[in-house]
């Protein structure tokens, strides 16, 4: 008897400790860094410029400025050029050749993203072109 209840609080314990990592790393994943300071203004300034922008999820600078600017990203008015048909068609339409592309309600545009070693930097670069 007394080996079946040391068995069975052994199988317990391994349960519990499994329930326990699993809900680890599925919080883990779930996650979210707070926006900096930083990318809460710049994502103010594009909406208070009407600003859409344009990207493709498979877009190394795309993935950096989205990264970048963290749940503010989807504040601001952006379309996935390569997420469907609908949306390559309504980018076609706005004449986008290249990614990213920040249209500006005034008529203006911010191209590209650029490559500079860390987020402060390439935040610090579309500030000065967005603000």
């Amino acid at each position: 008897m007394k080996k079946s209840s040391s068995m069975k609080t052994t199988i317990l314990l391994t349960a519990v400790i499994a329930v326990l990592v699993t809900g680890s790393i599925a919080l883990a994943g779930c996650t979210e860094t707070p926006p900096s300071p930083q990318s809460l203004k710049v994502s103010q300034c594009l909406k208070d410029k009407q600003a859409t922008i344009y990207w493709a999820n498979w877009c190394p600078h795309c993935k950096d400025m989205k990264a970048d600017l963290g749940s503010t990203f989807f504040e601001v008015k952006n379309i996935d050029c390569a997420a469907n048909q609908v949306n390559a068609v309504e980018c076609e339409k706005a004449g986008v050749t290249g990614y990213p592309l920040i249209k500006l309600g005034d008529g203006g545009e911010i191209s590209g993203y650029p490559q500079y070693s860390t987020a402060e930097e390439r935040m610090n670069w579309l500030e000065g072109k967005a603000c």
